[in-house]
C-alpha cells in the first residue's frame, strides 16, 4: 500500500523521477527498490515493522523483535554498507515518512525539476 502512496505523492509534488529505475539490480547482487544509475543514487522504501523502525528508533528492544525482522535488520545493514562502499548515495524512505510526506523534501534535494 505505501508503494502506491509513494508513487502518488511523487507525482503530486512534481518531483522529476523520470530517470529512476524501479526494482533495479544493483551490481548483480541486490534488487533495490529504486535507483538512478546516472546519479549513483539508490532509494529504499522500508516498511516500519518489517525493517525494525521501532528498534532503530529506540522504542523497542532488539530482543523483542521477531526473528524475521532481526534477519531483515542484518541483511539491510549489510546491503546498505555495500551500496555506500560502492560510492552510491543511499536514501532510506520509511513507511511513516510516506504517510506524513516528510520524504518529499528529501527527494526534492536530489531530483529537482
Amino acid at each position: 500500500l505505501f508503494f502506491s502512496q509513494f508513487h502518488y505523492k511523487i507525482f503530486k509534488n512534481n518531483i522529476n523521477f523520470k530517470t529512476i529505475i524501479k526494482q533495479y539490480l544493483f551490481e548483480d547482487k541486490y534488487c533495490v527498490d529504486f535507483a538512478c544509475p546516472e546519479r549513483k543514487i539508490v532509494i529504499e522504501v522500508l516498511g516500519d515493522w518489517w525493517h525494525g523502525w521501532l528498534c532503530l528508533s529506540g522504542k523497542e528492544s532488539y530482543e523483542k523483535l521477531y526473528p524475521k525482522v532481526k534477519k531483515n535488520l542484518y541483511l539491510d545493514n549489510k546491503r546498505f554498507k555495500d551500496i555506500i562502499k560502492k560510492q552510491w548515495t543511499l536514501i532510506k524512505i520509511w513507511e511513516h515518512d510516506i504517510k506524513n510526506e516528510n520524504f518529499v523534501n528529501i527527494l526534492k534535494q536530489y531530483f529537482k525539476n
